[in-house]
């Protein structure tokens, strides 16, 4: 393995000040939030002592003097872990900020903490306020599982499956990896190995896993998204779309998990297993885009083309972006757009060059679209031969149309 990486950074006074005032730890004054008297600033890594917002330091332990109590200071408290192990993980976070929260995590993972190791090993491994390092963080992780933190096995199961430069897969022990995380109730693992059940079509394996990680994680939205589809779609278990609509609602709205924002926006617009909303539709559409779904704005296209929501203008608009982003049915229908003029004005040149596109991405309605443009030659000269070969590359994908127009040329050419 290569070297194990370590942290070296300088902390001034004025960057403990920073942090306290981003955290809001003190109020403005610096005055602890239950007694009123004032912190000491020396070091930001403060225990917590008997007041919720104010910790003893962990370096050279000054405290509040009226309400601390004594404390085993390598004990990190729950409270703590929620400031700093969620700022370290924080990208936005300002960098001063963030070394010196990842200081004080390495501080406590020397120590043999293993949370504090499994935090670690998640620095490295995404590169947060330090260049990223595979090789110290499955270190971290491994350290982290001999502290009996077992979260970290997914993830070095992820590391010996995956691999990485200089380090080769190890199939075999990443599936042993996998099985001891099972056992030692590491929910990620528990997910995987339902998504392995899944693809073998052992479904009722695969729920029962999905379930057993919900059970040690209740905020684990991969397995509730399964667990929500497998409720709906009639896999392993008998349909429950009464369940599987509060799965996918608790997921979008609880936890705002994006493939359940996008999917409750689709069943609001579809209306089979619940009310049809369109308007509901427009609003998880919407929050799907802003949370990166791009291909959502097809969708919300196609919904600004009915006569309930009619917004052409709109509906160009959101194609457009889509089409943007290579998304083949979102070029296909900037096509549409142009053939017939809708939200904008008609251009066959136009509406055969994103007709063009989109075939070369396999669109089968772009393909059969370019047969009719050179049969008839819009927006492009007029080429049997190219009609032809169009209406075949279609028709092979099972365009029955496609297939109509092949039939036809064929026996034109029969003929004469």
């Amino acid at each position: 393995m290569e070297e194990v990486l370590s942290i070296n950074i300088s902390i001034e006074q004025k960057d403990v000040d920073s942090y306290y005032k981003y955290t809001k730890l003190t109020d403005d004054n610096g005055l602890c939030s239950i007694c009123n008297e004032i912190m000491t600033k020396s070091n930001i890594f403060i225990h917590q002592c008997q007041c919720i917002f104010h910790r003893k330091c962990i370096y050279n332990k000054t405290y509040c003097p009226n309400c601390t109590k004594s404390i085993d200071i390598l004990k990190i408290d729950d409270n703590f872990r929620q400031i700093v192990y969620k700022d370290i993980n924080n990208f936005e976070l300002p960098k001063k900020i963030a070394q010196m929260c990842l200081a004080h995590v390495e501080k406590i993972a020397v120590q043999g903490d293993g949370e504090a190791q499994y935090y670690l090993g998640m620095i490295y491994k995404n590169g947060t306020c330090v260049k990223k390092h595979n090789p110290t963080s499955l270190y971290w992780f491994q350290i982290s599982i001999l502290n009996e933190y077992y979260d970290s096995y997914f993830e070095v199961y992820a590391f010996y499956k995956d691999g990485y430069e200089g380090f080769e897969p190890r199939i075999d022990i990443a599936d042993k990896l996998l099985l001891e995380g099972v056992e030692k109730n590491d929910a990620n693992c528990c997910h995987i190995l339902g998504l392995k059940y899944h693809d073998e079509k052992n479904y009722i394996e695969a729920y029962k896993y999905f379930m057993k990680a919900l059970k040690i994680n209740n905020e684990h939205c991969p397995a509730l998204y399964q667990i929500y589809k497998y409720n709906y779609l009639d896999i392993g278990i008998p349909v429950n779309k009464k369940y599987a609509i509060f799965c996918l609602k608790m997921l979008a709205n609880k936890y705002e998990y994006l493939p359940a924002i996008y999917d409750l926006a689709l069943h609001y617009d579809s209306g089979l297993i619940m009310d049809k909303d369109t308007l509901q539709s427009i609003k998880y559409l919407k929050l799907a885009i802003q949370k990166g779904r791009k291909d959502a704005n097809y969708n919300l296209a196609l919904i600004y083309l009915c006569e309930e929501t009619k917004d052409y203008k709109k509906a160009y608009q959101h194609a457009k972006i889509s089409a943007n982003n290579n998304h083949d049915k979102s070029i296909y229908l900037l096509g549409t757009f142009y053939e017939h003029g809708i939200g904008i004005k008609k251009n066959l040149n136009n509406a055969f060059r994103y007709y063009f596109q989109a075939s070369e991405l396999g669109n089968i309605e772009a393909l059969f679209k370019m047969g009719i443009c050179y049969e008839f030659g819009n927006g492009i000269e007029q080429n049997d031969d190219k009609a032809i070969e169009y209406y075949k590359k279609a028709s092979d994908l099972g365009h029955k149309d496609a297939k109509i127009s092949c039939e036809y040329y064929t026996a034109l050419k029969n003929l004469f």
